[in-house]
């Protein structure tokens, strides 16, 4: 199965971004949109992960204290061709990731190690955005768990799948 670990964007947040991907379309826009239900910020991406290791996964994510409650979105800007917000810096979730990445590595889990760039994917392969780009969105969203993720599609739909629940 295919994983990663991240935060979710909560409901009020989601609404917001909804309303910027509005004044996107209206705007002519285009691109991949992300699924609103699939917002999130991701810490870690391992890839395919055999079953039989989810287990040791959610007791690793379970085993990180939860420095911070909230994200923030500030501006939008891009990643080659992907629309993205850039999260507000915030030395909570850089420690969180470390600690994360670093139980990981002695799990003997296998993932690209990085200096984290936090951000929510809002558009794949976007076109016509250029007029955004430093946009101030400044949307708070808040969590209260650290997710495990499964990437699956499903009738041709990507669909992430919270494996805590």
């Amino acid at each position: 199965m295919r994983v990663f670990i991240g935060i979710k964007v909560d409901s009020k947040a989601q609404n917001k971004i909804k309303s910027y991907f509005n004044l996107f379309y209206e705007n002519k826009v285009r691109g991949n949109y992300t699924k609103i239900s699939n917002l999130h910020m991701t810490l870690v991406f391992l890839g395919e992960i055999s079953e039989d290791k989810i287990p040791i996964l959610k007791s690793i994510i379970n085993s990180v204290k939860l420095e911070v409650n909230e994200i923030k979105l500030s501006k939008i800007s891009t990643i080659k061709d992907i629309l993205v917000s850039d999260i507000e810096e915030n030395e909570g979730i850089v420690h969180m990731y470390n600690n994360l990445a670093t139980k990981l590595e002695q799990a003997n889990f296998k993932f690209e190690k990085h200096k984290l760039y936090p951000h929510i994917t809002l558009i794949r392969k976007a076109e016509n955005y250029e007029r955004f780009i430093g946009c101030e969105m400044n949307i708070t969203s808040t969590f209260d768990k650290i997710t495990l993720f499964e990437s699956k599609r499903i009738n041709n739909e990507l669909i992430y799948i919270d494996l805590g629940e």
